[in-house]
């Protein structure tokens, strides 16, 4: 199950992407995501997850970069944490 880790100026906050319809506008509003932008990112992930053998644990970050779109990478040096969202 894919997981992507939100970084938000609010802090991290992990998601799933089968809990993608079940996020209420509220969070969306919290994190300043839409729906469409999670969607397109889990898909992003899943292209880059093709590359990562699964020992190699990488974490699956999105930023928001100065032009504001969110951007996926991987963070191989970050140890996957239980973080709620």
């Amino acid at each position: 199950m894919t997981m992507l880790v939100v970084s938000t100026d609010a802090g991290d906050f992990a998601i799933q992407e089968h809990e993608i319809s079940t996020i209420t506008a509220a969070e969306l509003c919290q994190l300043r995501i839409s729906r469409a932008d999670l969607r397109r990112l889990f898909a992003e992930a899943a292209k880059l997850l093709l590359g990562i053998k699964p020992r190699d644990q990488a974490r699956l970050v999105v930023t928001r970069a100065l032009d504001g779109h969110w951007k996926v990478h991987t963070d191989p040096h970050h140890e996957t944490a239980a973080l709620e969202a």
